[in-house]
C-alpha cells in the first residue's frame, strides 16, 4: 500500500519483543482462550523486517493528532478543509518496526497515511508533514510517554524532516487544494484531480506552471499550519 509516513526513530525495550496475551473477557476465554500478539518477522532481501504488536496505538495517535489539528486550525481554509475531509475517511496506521541487517537492528515508529491508491497522494504527504510538526510540539507530553507504553523509547529527534516539505495553495476549476512542490520544481496534485480533466496532462501541467510556477519557485510552504507558526 502506498502513502507517506512520518518516521520517529528510537530503540525497543526487550520486553516488547515477547509475545503478549490480550484478555478477551469471559466469553473469549470460554470459546478459544486469550489472544496472543506475536512478533512478525519477514525476510526482505538481505534484511529481516520486524513488526512489534502495538494494539490500539493507531487509534490513540489518530485521535490525538486530529484533536491537535482541530485546535490549531479552528478556522480551516478551503485547502485545509479538504485535508480534514481526507482524514475523516483515510486510515492512519502506526507501526513499530525494526530492520535487522547483518545483526544490527534499527527501530522506528511509523505514522503512516494512505494515498488511497494514488488518489490522495498529496493529501497523505501533507499529513506526514503535519505529523512531523505535531511530534515536535507534543514529543515530551504525549509522544514519548505513549510510545514508551509499547516498549519504544524515542531518540532525540531531528525534526528537520518537516523542512523538506513544501506546499502551495491552488484553486483549479473551483476546487481548492494543496499542491506539492517537487524537487524538480514541478507541481503535484492528488491523483483524483487528474481523473476528470478535459485537457490532457501536458496541457494541464502547462496551465499549472503558468498559474502557480512563480509561487513554486519560492519553495515557501503555504500550508496553514506552517503559515501560523
Amino acid at each position: 500500500m502506498g502513502g507517506y509516513s512520518h518516521i520517529i526513530e528510537g530503540v525497543i525495550r526487550e520486553e516488547a519483543l515477547k509475545p503478549k496475551t490480550s484478555d478477551k473477557g469471559f466469553w473469549g476465554r470460554l470459546f478459544g482462550g486469550a489472544k496472543r500478539d506475536r512478533i512478525h518477522r519477514n525476510s526482505f532481501g538481505d534484511s529481516v523486517l520486524i513488526d512489534v504488536p502495538c494494539r490500539g496505538l493507531s487509534k490513540r495517535v489518530h485521535d490525538h493528532f486530529i484533536s491537535y489539528l482541530r485546535q490549531k486550525l479552528p478556522q480551516p481554509n478551503e485547502a485545509t478543509a479538504s485535508i480534514f475531509d481526507y482524514l475523516d475517511i483515510a486510515k492512519t496506521d502506526v507501526y513499530i518496526r525494526g530492520e535487522d541487517k547483518s545483526g544490527s537492528c534499527s527501530w522506528s515508529t511509523q505514522v503512516s497515511f494512505s494515498d488511497c491508491a494514488g488518489m490522495a497522494d498529496v493529501s497523505a504527504e501533507v499529513c506526514s508533514h503535519w505529523a512531523a510538526i505535531w511530534t515536535e510540539e507534543h514529543l515530551e507530553d504525549f509522544v514519548k510517554p505513549l510510545l514508551s507504553e509499547y516498549g519504544f523509547e524515542v531518540n532525540e529527534q531531528d525534526e528537520k524532516s518537516q523542512i523538506d516539505y513544501s506546499f502551495i495553495r491552488v484553486e483549479i476549476d473551483g476546487q481548492h487544494s494543496y499542491a506539492a512542490i517537487e524537487l524538480d520544481g514541478s507541481i503535484g496534485l492528488d491523483g483524483s484531480f487528474y481523473e476528470y480533466l478535459a485537457e490532457d496532462y501536458e496541457q494541464f501541467d502547462k496551465r499549472m506552471q503558468e498559474l502557480y510556477g512563480h509561487k513554486a519557485s519560492l519553495k515557501e510552504c503555504e500550508c496553514q499550519l506552517c503559515q501560523q507558526r
